[in-house]
């Protein structure tokens, strides 16, 4: 099967290199034979892609639909075009010289395009800031360093420069991933979403060029924001048996920051995410101008994060929101979520436990108060108090709001 797939992954490159000769000589010379030339190799290209992501690694697979649905795209408009232009003109670019995306995406090498395009998060924008429980100091500080930088660059000028690489550190659980994404969506901008534990695991060798490859697309493609996941998987500190290859991304990831850093008018910003900043490596550490603290969420916080998991089902009397919030102290909103969830699921273990769980006329009862308990007796808190102190001890000698 592997050998199957790898000649699928060869086959699908080279007949979207066939696929595109034919487009730009169809839009150059308007010949019909180039359009269904076009047409034919891009129905091929598709159908290998199919099986690329039927039968390739799982974490291609988003890439590859991805993929498919833009071969789908093309031979839509194909189709669509009932007499051939007389003359092609460039699309037009977006502000600062930037051109969209998926034209973009047509520059990047085929081997690494599934890769890059699996990085690539479209349709994010199911929450905005505002809509985020608590963290208000973190939240104004990303319009400040994130938003208004790329929303309203006029306001930049001169020696008024925004920031180009942001650190969100604290507990896991707390919020870091989802305020990244929050604020791309807000900033209409393009969200790059690089694992780096991935890129220093299972890409180690190719992640230099794929590195490369993410900053020159959100370079081309601006306003882009580049999100570093665990990004200490990267920036840590230096050792003595580090791979060659380890070394050398850290390298090319500094570089390529800085370039950011003597490109002021590009509308980058690089955004890193961990849980341990003190493993960080003091050069990436500068290079994260704007240093914020993501904490535990405070009481009235953990009272709208319970409202939000548990929206849409149905609660008794007992269910007293003030004092969920008051006992879940300590609590990360993951481990909230993870409460609800628990508490939510008894009514439907009741039904199972009294075999009307395949009744479609059983109903579940409404959850209650004593659901939650239960699951507040079962559940602990997945920081500990070490961590927290930790976390204010490197907050207070480094942080930068």
């Amino acid at each position: 099967m592997a050998n199957a797939y790898q000649k699928s992954f060869e086959n699908m490159n080279e007949e979207i290199r066939q696929a595109r000769e034919a487009y730009e000589r169809y839009l150059n010379t308007g010949r019909p034979n180039e359009k269904e030339k076009a047409i034919y190799h891009y129905n091929r290209a598709k159908e290998a892609a199919q099986f690329c992501h039927d039968n390739g690694p799982t974490l291609l697979r988003d890439g590859f639909r991805k993929l498919i649905r833009r071969i789908d795209n093309r031979l839509d408009e194909l189709k669509a075009k009932s007499a051939p232009p007389k003359t092609w003109e460039a699309p037009p670019r977006r502000p600062g010289g930037a051109v969209p995306l998926n034209q973009a995406l047509e520059s990047v090498p085929e081997d690494l395009r599934a890769i890059i395009e699996g990085t690539i998060v479209e349709g994010m924008q199911s929450v905005s800031l505002d809509e985020i429980a608590g963290l208000e100091d973190a939240k104004r500080a990303l319009e400040e360093a994130v938003k208004l930088p790329l929303v309203r660059p006029d306001l930049f000028t001169g020696a008024r420069f925004g920031w180009k690489g942001v650190l969100l550190f604290g507990p896991p659980g707390c919020g870091k991933t989802l305020l990244a994404r929050a604020v791309a969506g807000d900033s209409s901008a393009n969200f790059f979403n690089v694992s780096s534990a991935e890129l220093v695991s299972k890409w180690l060798g190719e992640g230099e060029k794929i590195a490369k490859e993410v900053f020159r697309l959100a370079r081309e493609a601006q306003p882009s924001i580049i999100f570093f996941d665990e990004v200490d998987a990267i920036a840590r500190k230096r050792s003595t048996d580090e791979h060659d290859a380890v070394q050398r991304m850290k390298t090319i990831l500094m570089q390529e920051m800085s370039g950011l850093n003597s490109q002021k008018e590009d509308l980058v910003i690089v955004i890193g995410a961990t849980n341990i900043p003190w493993e960080i490596d003091a050069a990436f550490r500068r290079r994260f101008e704007k240093r914020i603290y993501i904490p535990l969420p405070d009481q009235p916080a953990r009272r709208e994060i319970f409202k939000i998991h548990t929206k849409g089902v149905e609660l008794d009397s007992t269910v007293n929101f003030d004092e969920l919030a008051k006992i879940s102290e300590g609590y990360s909103g993951a481990d909230i979520s993870v409460i609800c969830r628990e508490a939510l699921m008894a009514p439907i273990r009741e039904l199972r436990d009294q075999g009307k769980i395949n009744d479609p006329n059983s109903k579940p009862r409404p959850v209650s108060g004593r659901d939650f308990a239960n699951a507040f007796a079962k559940i602990k808190p997945s920081v500990s108090k070490e961590d927290i102190e930790k976390h204010l001890v490197w907050a207070a000698e480094f942080k930068s709001v």
